[in-house]
């Protein structure tokens, strides 16, 4: 693309959807869009890597917080639960 074998990609504009997908620029070209795919994908390979490094036992490191543990909800609990928002 720099090397400007690819002029196209500079001059077309990136569909709205794509914009909007990776928070680019409204006069964003179709090479933004090609470079915001590829530092995506970067991320993805990093992270896709490190799970699997750490093996299917390992806590997630990803993982920013703990998940609260709680029991299940007991009858009375479960009876005022409001599933259909009548409340």
């Amino acid at each position: 693309l720099d090397a400007g074998r690819l002029p196209i990609w500079s001059k077309t504009p990136a569909p709205s959807i794509a914009k909007s997908y990776w928070k680019l620029k409204d006069d964003a070209m179709m090479k933004d869009v090609l470079l915001a795919v590829r530092a995506d994908e970067a991320t993805h390979r990093q992270v896709n890597h490190k799970l699997a490094d750490a093996g299917c036992d390992a806590p997630n490191p990803f993982l920013t917080r703990e998940k609260e543990e709680r029991d299940p909800p007991d009858e009375k609990e479960q009876d005022e639960i409001d599933t259909a928002n009548k409340k």
